[in-house]
């Protein structure tokens, strides 16, 4: 039942992501090219998707490889800090193919609060939705 749940809910996010449009470019470097999607966020924390599309394969443990990862990202405005909420790899593109959600246990780390690093793709992502 469980696997149940966790399928639908994938084919639901691949769907709602489906189209690529609804994509805003925010930055590319030698790694990758980043955009962002807003979210709905019933918290009084501002939320957006992100979505990185490698320019090579990166590999998860277990050997599975990857070329894009989607993340719910929560922004905390008040100490400009930021966390992910949940993150989904795939195997290719704009959330193509196989998708792997990150477990809780490997998302735990993550799901703190941390403070944005100066300069970095993800301390503009943190200004943008702080204005």
């Amino acid at each position: 039942m469980k696997k149940l749940v966790t399928m639908i809910l994938l084919l639901t996010c691949s769907l709602a992501f489906a189209d690529n449009s609804k994509w805003i470019y925010t930055a590319e470097n030698d790694a990758a090219t980043y955009y962002v999607m807003p979210a709905r966020s019933a918290s009084a924390n501002p939320r957006e998707w992100a979505l990185i599309n490698y320019k090579t394969p990166l590999r998860m443990n277990g050997g599975r490889t990857f070329l894009s990862t989607v993340a719910l990202h929560e922004y905390n405005c008040t100490d400009f800090t930021s966390r992910i909420v949940s993150l989904t790899s795939y195997e290719r593109h704009w959330q193509q193919g196989t998708a792997t959600p990150v477990d809780a246990m490997t998302l735990r780390p993550l799901s703190n609060f941390e403070p944005s690093p100066p300069g970095s793709i993800v301390a503009n992502n943190t200004e943008r939705m702080c204005k």
